[in-house]
Parts: C-alpha cells; structure tokens; sequence
C-alpha cells in the first residue's frame, strides 16, 4: 500500500507506504534553486502529512471492510502502531 501527497502545487511530491514510512520525496529544482529553506520544509511537511492523511484513511476503510463495519473495541489499539488502525 502506497500513497502520495503533493504540496506547492506539486513542487514537492512524497510518497509513504502501509507501514507510515517516508519512502520517496521530490522536490522541484526550481524550489530548491529559489533557496527558500523555509518554504520547502513548510511543503515537506504539507505533503508528508496529506499523504499519511490519505494512507489512514484508505486503512481504516480496509479495516472497516474486513470488519464488516463492527466496531471491535480496542481493535485500533492493536493495529494502531502497525498503522492499521483508525
């Protein structure tokens, strides 16, 4: 499972897997040649974060179909540090 996550208007391009973990990052030459360091940490962040924001969200959509939309109390607390849980 892989999600993307773009910010600046795809400047900036991350890529994180199932697992939570960073596993790509572009950036546009033109951002890094503006040599404006605070504006591409600000759009590091932004990206990482849509693109984890997408990954929970395809996640707890799997869990609730292997679930059948039960809610299992605690079930996110055990999944939760694998980045299964909602």
């Amino acid at each position: 499972m892989r999600s993307q996550g773009q910010a600046g208007g795809g400047l900036v391009t991350v890529e994180v897997n199932g697992h939570l973990k960073l596993t790509k990052c572009r950036i546009d030459k033109s951002l890094i040649q503006s040599g404006d360091t605070e504006m591409i940490e600000e759009l590091i962040c932004a990206a990482t974060n849509q693109a984890l924001d997408k990954i929970r969200q395809t996640q707890q959509l799997e869990m609730k179909q292997l679930t059948g939309g039960v809610n299992i109390p605690g079930l996110s607390d055990i999944f939760g540090g694998m980045g299964l849980g909602g």
